[in-house]
């Protein structure tokens, strides 16, 4: 299982450097976000969340920015993305507990192992 100081000790050594300000409250929030809609026991749910949170991340800083629809102009909410990520959070605590993949892995095995349980010409099923 991930925790959350495992990935405090791994980013410093890709980063070459270590400083305080790296781990802000909002890193630690996406950190925890990820691991628990990933599922806390795996991996594969984790790396499944990163993702989903950092195509989130991307999609919502439009939501940040003011906008101009030409007839009204509408001003941009600062921190919305956190609220947006506090939300997801409290729902995934409260209805779906286990998160994305809770403790199931995927392998290659099981994945390409589907496909070859296909019988074969002149095999009984």
């Amino acid at each position: 299982m991930i925790k959350k100081g495992d990935c405090v000790r791994v980013r410093p050594s890709l980063l070459t450097t270590i400083d305080p300000n790296m781990f802000r409250f909002t890193l630690t929030f996406e950190i925890l976000l990820i691991v628990v809609l990933g599922g806390m026991g795996s991996i594969t749910g984790t790396v499944i969340a990163a993702t989903i949170v950092t195509i989130l991340k991307e999609v919502l800083r439009s939501v940040e920015a003011p906008m101009d629809l030409g007839f009204i102009s509408l001003p941009g909410i600062p921190g919305m993305r956190m609220v947006v990520f506090s939300l997801l959070l409290i729902l995934v605590v409260l209805f779906y507990r286990e998160g994305i993949m809770g403790q199931r892995e995927w392998s290659w095995q099981g994945l390409l192992g589907a496909r070859s349980k296909t019988p074969e010409r002149g095999e009984d099923l």
